[in-house]
């Protein structure tokens, strides 16, 4: 991004976060105290944007020991003249831990026998595989 001059939606939208929003601060302080860095900043547009243009700012953080990649996002309207953001900082649904390009193996939920699945469905306080991926946002100071 160093040739940010702001002339583009996607530069609009990083320069309104980076300026405008201070979680994205203490989430990288965060993530500095649990060994992690911020390895990447991209931007793309939302493929939530309809009659409006909105932009996902993601930024990208790294473990400096394990090489693990946690991964959040905000939305940004960049519509009209002045940028204004959409949601708060979350990690983005679907997104995937790991190094870049390597995708986690499937989860013993994902790969029960059906002799579990049957053992599952007589108990109903059991966790349902949909549970564990539902995107949580993170804490906000």
């Amino acid at each position: 991004m160093a040739d940010n001059a702001g002339s583009t939606d996607e530069h609009r939208a990083l320069n309104y976060s980076t300026v405008r929003y201070p979680a994205i601060y203490t989430n990288t302080a965060e993530a500095f105290a649990r060994n992690a860095s911020l390895s990447a900043v991209t931007v793309h547009t939302s493929p939530l944007s309809t009659t409006r243009k909105v932009v996902d700012v993601i930024f990208s953080y790294t473990n400096r020991a394990t090489d693990v990649t946690e991964k959040f996002s905000v939305r940004v309207d960049v519509t009209e003249e002045f940028p204004f953001l959409v949601t708060k900082m979350a990690r983005p649904c679907g997104s995937l831990s790991g190094s870049p390009g390597r995708r986690r193996a499937p989860s013993r939920s994902a790969t029960r026998s059906a002799s579990s699945s049957r053992a599952l469905a007589t108990n109903p306080a059991a966790p349902s595989p949909e549970a564990s991926s539902r995107c949580a946002p993170s804490a906000e100071a």
